[in-house]
């Protein structure tokens, strides 16, 4: 009996170790106040999820869809605002040939976002 109480107490010690890696809980919800450019700003926080899959993190910008991946949560968040960024400018070089859709996205974007030293937004 006391061969498995000591088993279990080793088994136990090992999950909280494993546990220890993940000292957060996931998904959770983060404001972010800035894209991690020099040429581009946030003209008010937006809210990420985080999400932690696999042995690696996910940040999801769910008002356009746009995601970011890496081995920790600032790979993750400084790819999302890299895929914003880049979903930003593609619009902003084709505005004239938008459909609905994407239309919709850039006239979110244009607002959230402005280019720094310029105070027009877009």
């Amino acid at each position: 009996m006391e061969a498995i109480a000591q088993s279990l107490v080793q088994q136990i010690q090992k999950l909280e170790a494993k546990l220890m890696l993940f000292p957060q809980f996931f998904p959770k919800q983060i404001q972010l106040f800035n894209l991690r450019s020099t040429e581009y700003a946030l003209t008010q926080p937006i809210f990420v999820l985080l999400e932690a899959d696999q042995g690696q993190y996910v940040a999801t910008f769910f008002d356009t869809g746009d995601f970011g991946v890496g081995e920790t949560e600032q790979e993750a968040i400084d790819d999302l605002c890299s895929n914003i960024i880049a979903e930003y400018e593609n619009l902003r070089a084709e505005t004239a040939k938008l459909g609905p859709l994407p239309a919709q996205t850039w006239a979110f974007l244009s607002e959230l976002i402005r280019k720094r030293g310029n105070h027009e937004k877009n």
